[in-house]
């Protein structure tokens, strides 16, 4: 079982940029310690939800190695939505273990969910559902 670091979690205006740091079993798949995602308009969040595509584009490696997150800080309800989804595709798939554990060191509630959300130039918008 391998471990994933996501690490130095920065935003640039309209860029997330990530550093991940791999056990060596891991490194064949991961070529480059930066990742990135980039947006059309400026963003505005907290780190909780800012370490969300990273970890979301991340996730499918280590449920199929079985390796373990890490992620200094993240949103409470996605934490606990991408367990329900690992148990989901656990079911779907039973010739996979599975077995990967999402440590964060601080999970946050975020207002707004339940809430459509998105962003404008502005910044984040929330508007009721």
């Amino acid at each position: 079982m391998g471990e994933i670091y996501i690490e130095g979690s920065k935003l640039n205006g309209r860029r997330i940029c990530n550093l991940l740091k791999v056990s060596e079993d891991l490194k064949r798949f991961i070529k480059t310690p930066e990742m990135f995602v980039e947006y059309d308009v400026d963003i505005y969040a907290d780190k909780s939800i800012l370490n969300i595509p990273i970890t979301a584009t991340i996730l499918p490696l280590a449920w199929l190695t079985g390796s373990d997150l890490y992620v200094d800080t993240l949103d409470r309800t996605f934490k606990e939505n991408m367990d329900k989804l690992q148990l989901v595709f656990k079911e779907i798939h039973p010739d996979i273990p599975f077995t990967t554990e999402i440590h964060a060191k601080k999970l946050i509630d975020n207002a707004g969910y339940g809430k459509r959300q998105g962003f404008e130039d502005e910044g984040p918008v929330i508007e009721e559902a």
